[in-house]
């Protein structure tokens, strides 16, 4: 794993049927993939999670795909933008000082999706395939994500099950003392800033009481690494900062994993 990529996508459209065809193209090829109509929380999920690419349509009625890439650039300036829509004539003069590629929607779009995905990723054919054969881990375990944004800890809880770990995913402290009542996971992620009680704040809870042993290895999760040393200070194993790839998050749940089960 230490060598390996694993490549996720952001996909933003308003049509569900065109998210789902590009989700099910994508996941074919072995990307684990993330799909919102709303451009909040596109934006949301860059900055808290890199994306190997972010797949944008632009002619949207409440959501302007060109202000999106913009937004997109300043939270992550070298972030693999592909443009996938109808209307390419129509914004051609926009997208061109944004040097984004172009993937026109239609019968072969999810051919021409993949040839564009290779370039930008800078893989040859062999290595694109390889995608999908990733080698995931064999390790049986279960993973808590606490996470204040619904959308990015179902995101997390989505890599975690992809992976074959048995996970859930809740939004505060409060949810996860709930949550443990009945799951018993080996390795917890917290977000540092939740409502009522904060990540470094949960974990000194847990590690202070013996209804916790179940967990054997925390990792902080923040986008202000000035919180770093509070996390550190409260016991956690490691941090991760914000915003944070596919690979990191997986690494990090291996190690906890091979950790807790010495």
């Amino acid at each position: 794993m230490a060598n390996e990529i694993v490549y996720s996508a952001l996909i933003l459209d308003d049509e569900v049927m065109v998210l789902r065809a590009l989700e099910r193209a994508l996941k074919k090829r072995g990307f684990i993939t993330w799909t919102t109509q709303d451009q909040e929380a596109a934006i949301k999920f860059v900055r808290a999670h890199h994306p190997s690419v972010a797949c944008i349509d632009l002619h949207m009625p409440k959501i302007n795909g060109i202000e999106v890439i913009k937004q997109m650039r300043e939270i992550l300036p070298k972030i693999r933008v592909v443009v996938v829509t109808a209307y390419l004539a129509q914004y051609a003069k926009l997208l061109d000082p944004l040097n984004v590629r172009v993937v026109e929607k239609g019968s072969e779009a999810n051919q021409n999706l993949e040839n564009v995905l290779c370039e930008e990723l800078e893989l040859s054919k062999q290595e694109f395939s390889a995608i999908k054969t990733r080698e995931k881990t064999g390790l049986k375990a279960r993973i808590l994500i606490v996470e204040e944004e619904k959308d990015l800890a179902d995101f997390l809880k989505q890599f975690a099950l992809e992976e074959g770990f048995e996970a859930e995913a809740v939004n505060s402290a409060k949810e996860a003392l709930a949550k443990l009542s009945t799951f018993k996971p080996d390795v917890l992620f917290t977000d540092y800033r939740m409502p009522g009680t904060n990540g470094d704040e949960l974990v000194k809870q847990l590690k202070s009481s013996s209804d916790y042993g179940c967990i054997k290895y925390y990792v902080g999760m923040t986008g202000d690494s000035a919180n770093n040393p509070r996390f550190l200070d409260a016991g956690v194993n490691e941090v991760l900062n914000k915003p944070f790839n596919a690979t990191t998050f997986i690494v990090a749940m291996r190690r906890g994993v091979d950790l807790a089960q010495k």
